[in-house]
């Protein structure tokens, strides 16, 4: 977590409406599963005209650790907002190749990314609460929803997102959330709901990179043709595609 948030305590975060802390470690060239030494791995295997053989990838962040501007310098009312997780965030590729900065390209106006690796619907629904309540209503309001069985945890000072990549640890707080999966399924169907009545005075549209997730929630579904730098995340073609696929649905 950033040195400005330590000690500030996560309900007293959401009470003063800061937008939920980064928990990921971040630097200039790697991030999250996007490592130096899965790189060189990487190197042993894929073919000479492997394009990150020759191509480097840019992580540029805020104080706040999110990929994009300094909050107080963004233009909220004349820009469009992205939500999601590690997909929206660009794991494993150029700032330039995100779903973000390629809308903005397409669009000509600035699209701020919200994205954050490893996040839930959760997080990412109550993120955009914040920018409702504390923030000019933007442009348009896109959510690039995660696998709806993921959940943030929160403790004091802390936020632990729990998913299928922690699921062998003991007593696992996702094991309960998932028992039955009628559970998580109402919550992410509530969360698109609410989040839908929330952005209704704007443009708004919602797609998920996850098929049982656009199944449950009938929303576009994002099929990867490319891969990013770590092999895991989807590559620039992928979000050139995803950046046409908004820009046709807000039509600004």
């Amino acid at each position: 977590m950033h040195n400005d948030l330590i000690l500030s305590t996560i309900p007293g975060l959401v009470k003063k409406n800061k937008f939920l802390p980064v928990n990921a470690l971040v630097g200039k060239n790697w991030s999250g599963t996007d490592t130096k030494e899965l790189y060189e791995q990487n190197l042993k295997t894929k073919p000479v005209d492997w394009y990150y053989r020759n191509n480097q990838v840019r992580y540029t962040f805020n104080k706040d650790g999110y990929r994009t501007d300094e909050f107080k310098k963004i233009d909220w009312a004349n820009s469009v907002v992205v939500f999601g997780c590690s997909n929206a965030f660009g794991v494993g590729i150029d700032d330039a190749d995100t779903t973000p900065a390629q809308l903005s390209r397409l669009i000509n106006k600035p699209v701020i990314n919200m994205g954050v690796g490893g996040s839930s619907m959760m997080f990412n629904f109550h993120n955009s609460s914040i920018l409702r309540s504390n923030y000019p209503t933007p442009l348009a309001v896109v959510q690039l929803w995660p696998d709806y069985s993921r959940i943030a945890y929160y403790e004091k000072r802390n936020i632990i997102s729990h998913g299928n990549w922690n699921q062998d640890e003991e007593d696992n707080y996702w094991h309960h959330w998932i028992k039955d999966d009628s559970h998580s399924k109402v919550h992410a169907l509530f969360a698109s709901k609410i989040s839908k009545i929330l952005w209704e005075d704007t443009a708004y549209c919602e797609f998920s990179f996850f098929t049982e997730t656009a199944k449950l929630l009938d929303c576009g579904y994002l099929e990867n043709v490319d891969e990013a730098r770590d092999i895991m995340h989807h590559g620039p073609k992928t979000h050139a595609i995803t950046a046409q696929r908004i820009a046709n649905m807000i039509n600004l």
